[in-house]
């Protein structure tokens, strides 16, 4: 991947894997969406896309594909930016409603229980989420 994609063509792409009717369509946006997973952007747009809450197919990706980056690729961010992480996913979190769904609802709790594990600096962090969510 060259440079970042847009926000609209990740969601166009989830959207055709998802609910794309043409095999082929289906096969090309699984495998530009792995590319996608494994690029440095998809730290930043996946967190924009569950901003936006467009639709549960794409919140589901993202939030997936946040918990995977967390879990694999954590060494990619530098140290100075795994606050603002660990801030933007307790917003996530703090944003989930009884309508939300659980699918979204679990990747979103396992990256936090990930996160938790793989930043040694942040010593109070149980007490911290009893307290904010």
């Amino acid at each position: 991947m060259d440079g970042p994609p847009s926000v609209d063509l990740v969601v166009k792409a989830v959207n055709s894997l998802y609910n794309g009717q043409d095999p082929s369509q289906k096969e090309e946006a699984g495998r530009w969406l792995q590319e996608y997973q494994n690029s440095v952007y998809a730290w930043t747009i996946s967190d924009q896309l569950l901003q936006q809450k467009r639709d549960i197919e794409t919140c589901y990706f993202a939030a997936q594909t946040l918990r995977s980056k967390i879990q694999s690729k954590f060494h990619e961010l530098p140290e100075n930016v795994h606050e603002s992480l660990r801030n933007s996913l307790l917003e996530h979190l703090n944003a989930v409603t009884g309508t939300t769904d659980s699918v979204i609802k679990t990747q979103l709790c396992l990256a936090m229980a990930d996160l938790v594990l793989l930043m040694p600096e942040w010593k109070n962090a149980v007490p911290e989420l009893i307290q904010r969510l």
